[in-house]
């Protein structure tokens, strides 16, 4: 299964915020055939797919999230169909963010066959980012602490050092 065949896949499952569990399934499977060493889902729902050399320690993570918007408005396509059309993949969650995820997952897994990681990658497949932005990538990166995150948001192909973030302050008075 290529990246596109996968983004298809994807897409079909529509996994709107708070009902990823199907998408959640769908990747863990998808992550086993693909060999990753270790795949686990957390207490939040997130997939957590590992590979490379068994005990070094996880230098980088690539994470993508699960879940998507609902549809509104009216599309020319179907917003599940994972349709290609004039060289481009239609449905609700393509750019944000079920293509990044899934060129992730193939692309890690692809290193990993090929030998080349010389320490260990993962890649994990997060909940509710749409809504609560963070929390569950939070969870993930307390669990591997890795030295560095690519996170799979469609940026037009270029590199961006930094992303909005999200703060919480608790004021006692």
């Amino acid at each position: 299964m290529d990246a596109v065949e996968l983004t298809q896949r994807l897409v079909r499952i529509p996994g709107v915020s708070g009902s990823e569990a199907l998408m959640a399934d769908t990747v863990e499977e998808v992550m086993r055939e693909l060999g990753f060493r270790e795949v686990v889902r957390d207490d939040l729902g997130a997939v957590i797919g590992i590979v490379g050399p068994e005990g070094s320690p996880t230098k980088l993570l690539f994470d993508g999230h699960m879940d998507v918007v609902p549809v509104v408005g009216n599309w020319s396509v179907d917003p599940f169909g994972g349709e290609i059309r004039d060289g481009r993949l239609w449905g609700r969650g393509s750019a944000d963010m079920k293509g990044g995820l899934a060129a992730a997952i193939c692309g890690v897994a692809a290193a990993a066959r090929d030998g080349e990681l010389a320490c260990q990658a993962a890649v994990s497949a997060t909940v509710l980012e749409e809504v609560i932005e963070g929390v569950a990538l939070g969870a993930v990166m307390d669990r591997l602490a890795p030295e560095a995150v690519v996170i799979c948001e469609p940026t037009s192909l270029t590199l961006n050092t930094a992303q909005r973030g999200r703060l919480e302050v608790l004021l006692t008075i």
